[in-house]
């Protein structure tokens, strides 16, 4: 008896979590390097798809993480694509149907990055659902490197000061707040010192950049 009620327990507590991947976001996460900043819209593409034997009538809502100054996004699902002020829309797919669920940036001759997350859930059980996340000159971990490069950021956290080494080809180095506006910019090379002392203590993100405008690599810095 005790035996069938903890692997009932146990069913009702997975239940959801079996329910939420019967309805899928592809890649999950979508990761958009290097970002061309002279293009109008850069993609990041993502495909959903209802796995269950019945239509789903489901709504998405975008939430930005970071988004820097100057950029603006917007999501295309398979109806449209939306107005970059559009948080939240509704859509059907029937059993079986894959189709669109993408986000656009458009970052209009700035540099920056973005987080983008979009949340999919069906309208008439909200235990259904999944989340896709977008990122633009990011990445999951915060850091990228280009050609295995070793690069290394330290002390961190620190009050202000961080040594970059072992970073082939630095040119460049921006600091984002976690809203995404860029706070610092200034040209360092490998070996170099960072000084962010005039910034307020928290958490920034570190991107560095080479000669040829690529992104070596995206670091989280904390500033005590």
């Amino acid at each position: 008896m005790k035996k069938d009620l903890l692997f009932t327990i146990a069913s009702l507590l997975l239940f959801p979590f079996v329910l939420s991947a019967q309805l899928t976001i592809t890649p999950n996460p979508a990761i958009v390097e290097d970002v061309d900043i002279t293009k109008s819209e850069v993609i990041a593409s993502g495909i959903i798809k209802n796995e269950f034997d019945e239509a789903k009538d489901l709504v998405w809502t975008r939430k930005i993480l970071m988004l820097s100054d100057g950029w603006t996004t917007a999501v295309c699902d398979k109806n449209t694509c939306y107005l970059t002020t559009t948080e939240t829309a509704e859509f059907n797919l029937a059993s079986g149907e894959e189709n669109t669920m993408n986000v656009y940036i458009y970052p209009e001759n700035n540099e920056g990055m973005a987080i983008v997350e979009v949340t999919v859930t069906d309208k008439n059980d909200e235990n259904v659902f999944v989340k896709g996340t977008y990122y633009f000159n990011a990445s999951p971990n915060s850091t990228r490197d280009l050609a295995g490069a070793a690069v290394e950021v330290y002390p961190n956290p620190a009050a202000g000061r961080y040594r970059i080494a072992n970073a082939p080809g630095l040119q460049q180095v921006e600091v984002f707040s976690m809203t995404g506006k860029n706070v610092h910019r200034s040209q360092l090379t490998s070996g170099d010192w960072l000084d962010i002392q005039h910034l307020p203590k928290g958490t920034y993100l570190l991107r560095m950049i080479n000669e040829n405008r690529q992104t070596l690599t995206t670091r989280l810095l904390k500033k005590q």
